[in-house]
């Protein structure tokens, strides 16, 4: 009897193991992954080019994403790791929640005042205080993904379109005299500024820049002029980075 009662424990012993294995494992196919590109389509000059490992590359972004009305990712960092993006540690779907997500990248670097949030048809990603200057401002927004009752139709990766915020500006001058001129920082008046507010309504994107009151001040393109000279009938062509207005 005792001999009986001793397998008996041994067989429960193992059955609980392995019903413990089960639970904590996370089936591959739940996993929440990101695949992006960036939007070519754009009139933007930029040094974004593709995806990759190249300095001129889209190489990090940093993912926000909401599960049903809680914050579920804030801020990730996703990075490539030579042949995708990925971040840590994993999250993933779950059955019968509605998810929305949106990304964006400071030519690879972060941001320091982003606030993401649902709004009525869709979400919203509002990215304050920018400053510009040799980054290019990308960002991404995805409509709302449901997940059904069995999660049967988890997407295999969250697919990022990533869109330039800025547009590009080239200035061309030209030294009409007979003596060198030298070029200093470009500056400009009454432009708008500052907040960048990036929406999904409805499956439609829409991006907008502050609208208050422009910058009274001179806008200096700190750098800009390198201190260029530009000989007598030269030329000197300079692209900046430049808030739509």
């Amino acid at each position: 009897m005792k001999t009986k009662l001793w397998m008996l424990g041994m067989a429960v012993a193992a059955l609980t193991s392995c019903t413990q294995s089960e639970v904590v494992e996370i089936p591959e196919s739940r996993v929440i992954g990101f695949d992006s590109h960036v939007d070519k389509t754009t009139r933007a000059m930029t040094p974004i080019s593709g995806v990759g490992q190249a300095d001129n590359d889209l190489r990090m972004f940093y993912v926000y994403g909401y599960e049903n009305d809680s914050l579920y990712f804030n801020g990730t960092t996703v990075e490539y790791d030579g042949s995708k993006f990925t971040y840590s540690p994993h999250k993933q779907w779950k059955a019968a929640k509605n998810y929305h997500f949106a990304a964006y990248s400071d030519g690879n670097s972060i941001c320091t005042n982003v606030v993401y949030n649902k709004i009525t048809g869709g979400s919203q990603l509002v990215i304050s205080d920018y400053t510009v200057g040799d980054n290019d401002l990308m960002a991404a927004i995805v409509d709302s993904i449901p997940i059904n009752a069995g999660a049967s139709n988890t997407p295999e990766h969250v697919d990022l379109t990533f869109e330039h915020m800025l547009c590009v500006i080239t200035l061309s001058l030209t030294n009409g005299g007979t003596n060198y001129l030298q070029l200093g920082d470009i500056t400009a008046k009454g432009v708008k500024t500052n907040t960048c507010i990036y929406t999904i309504n409805n499956g439609a994107k829409t991006c907008n820049w502050s609208t208050g009151i422009p910058e009274e001040n001179a806008y200096t393109f700190a750098g800009t002029g390198d201190n260029a000279y530009i000989e007598p009938a030269g030329r000197h062509v300079v692209s900046l980075f430049f808030i739509p207005q």
